[in-house]
């Protein structure tokens, strides 16, 4: 069997119990999309069906043999009183480019899946974060950089760069035109000095947010570019629309960082939620 989070085994084994996503949510205290979702993580990181899901929740072969040994691993845990819980306190630095998305999907699940663990969060530049980071200040960094030495970054989004306008405005923009217009970025961030180095003749408007930056398109007649994700609420309102051109532009990575030779379990699990749920699969659920 690979290397499986604890959590993923304890959901399975209260779902092949109750033989009931209804009944283990209510018994874990997380959301029934939550967990179904975590099955199908643990099933897909197993490369095995567990569940044959029909008018009634029925156990595979393979679900069997799993169900009998983690019901052996949860017996051993309950004698040797040895407890998954995942309580206390954790704190998260993050660039302000990612609170606006990263708070809504990422935090709230979590909670729901360690409602014990108490999460701060920290917002700053990169140098103050990383000088947090480094005096252990924060716990775990979210940001555009990944970093090296006592420290393991892995990639947890890469995301899309995409220009809008307003969803009354009916030009079709290359990049001749948009040097006529009035671009909107959100800066300071790696992604938006990226683009302005690849098209210095462009006109930047710059803000501090995605919500300011798209009022004032709307009443200044700018167009935008921005990541997909970040404007997803707003596309699927039909607020404003994608433009089509002909324009390349770098894609915008978030990174989760972490000291590895901490050894905390309150830092692992939540390694392990960012590593096992995508930001992306997150806007599914609940």
């Amino acid at each position: 069997m690979p290397n499986i989070n604890l959590n993923l085994l304890k959901y399975f084994y209260y779902v092949a119990k109750y033989n009931s996503y209804t009944k283990a949510a209510s018994e874990l205290m997380i959301s029934q999309p939550s967990l179904s979702y975590s099955i199908k993580v643990l099933e897909d990181e197993l490369d095995k069906k567990l569940f044959n899901r029909g008018k009634k929740l029925e156990l595979t072969n393979y679900g069997k043999f799993l169900y009998k040994q983690v019901s052996e691993m949860m017996n051993i845990m309950d004698n040797l009183n040895i407890s998954d819980t995942v309580k206390g306190k954790i704190i998260i630095g993050m660039r302000p480019q990612f609170t606006y998305k990263v708070f809504p999907y990422f935090f709230n699940q979590l909670n729901k899946i360690y409602p014990d663990l108490t999460i701060e969060h920290i917002s700053g530049t990169k140098e103050r974060l990383k000088e947090l980071l480094y005096s252990s200040q924060i716990d775990i960094l979210i940001d555009e950089y990944e970093y090296n030495g006592d420290f393991e970054s892995f990639l947890q989004m890469e995301d899309e760069i995409i220009v809008i306008k307003d969803k009354n405005d009916k030009s079709i923009l290359d990049d001749e035109l948009m040097k006529k217009r009035k671009i909107g970025i959100v800066y300071p961030n790696k992604v938006t000095d990226e683009i302005k180095e690849m098209y210095p003749d462009f006109d930047y408007v710059e803000f501090q947010s995605t919500p300011l930056m798209i009022t004032q398109m709307h009443e200044d007649y700018i167009v935008c570019i921005t990541p997909k994700s970040v404007v997803k609420d707003y596309l699927d309102k039909k607020e404003v629309k994608i433009i089509k051109t002909n324009l390349k532009f770098p894609k915008a990575n978030m990174y989760i960082t972490y000291n590895k030779k901490l050894k905390n379990k309150n830092i692992d699990a939540v390694v392990d939620f960012f590593k096992e749920y995508s930001f992306y699969d997150l806007n599914k659920i609940d």
